[in-house]
């Protein structure tokens, strides 16, 4: 699924071009449009990797807390 109308590109180019090229063009322009789509797609993160993302976030935001509150109570015992 390309992101732009291709048919219209194409229409817009027949009136500059002959048939041909303006064919050649706008399916150059749709591969290059595929070819984007397709790598942001594959850069997008699924919902089961933010998941991961998430709980590793909060074990290393609960271990800081801890380690925190530990010097914190030393100091405050000191």
């Amino acid at each position: 699924m390309a992101i732009a109308d291709t048919l219209k590109i194409f229409e817009t180019l027949r009136r500059s071009f002959d048939e041909q090229q303006a064919r050649t063009i706008a399916s150059a322009i749709e591969g290059a449009l595929e070819e984007t789509e397709r790598a942001t797609f594959e850069r997008l993160a699924t919902k089961t990797e933010l998941k991961e993302l998430k709980v590793d976030i909060l074990k290393w935001m609960v271990t800081l807390w801890i380690t925190q509150m530990i010097a914190i109570l030393a100091l405050f015992f000191k």
